[in-house]
């Protein structure tokens, strides 16, 4: 495998969440399936996020390195909020500038050799960091599959992976 298999295996989770995402019904974007979970919103939010933590690793430039204030941070009653429609320009954004990050920022050597923290503890070559952050995104990915489908919207396997 190369740095562009990776980025492709990134894109395999991508694509088919951002069509579930584009599936939100926009007067939803408060609800949640209980008390003690993001509203949809929030998990909009959430999803436009993700694979800039690669770069963060990697030049170790972070928002906050404090893990309490990280912490602090994840709690439901501060985690922002955003439309369906902010939420596919966030992620169509922090997906390209993710991959081209990869593909144009680190030598193949570095992809497979370097070695890369995180506040919460994770230790590991970047190859690594790209897995963690793309099983990060399957695992909200599940998240939305599952949101949609308590509000009876036409979700299944299919939806799941893109078919």
């Amino acid at each position: 495998m190369n740095k562009r298999d990776f980025i492709e295996q990134m894109r395999t989770t991508q694509d088919p969440l951002m069509k579930m995402v584009e599936m939100v019904p926009e007067g939803q974007i408060g609800w949640a399936p209980a008390v003690g979970f993001m509203t949809l919103g929030q998990l909009l939010y959430h999803l436009g996020q993700n694979w800039c933590i690669v770069r963060m690793m990697v030049t170790d430039c972070w928002p906050d390195s404090n893990p309490e204030a990280m912490a602090e941070a994840m709690k439901l009653k501060n985690m922002p909020s955003c439309s369906k429609s902010e939420a596919i320009e966030a992620m169509r954004k922090d997906f390209a500038d993710a991959a081209a990050y990869i593909e144009n920022e680190l030598s193949e050597e570095d992809f497979f050799s370097r070695t890369v923290s995180a506040p919460w503890g994770f230790k590991g070559e970047i190859w690594k960091a790209v897995l963690m952050a793309r099983d990060h995104q399957m695992h909200h990915k599940m998240q939305l599959h599952i949101y949609l489908k308590l509000l009876k919207l036409p979700v299944n396997t299919q939806t799941l992976y893109g078919m």
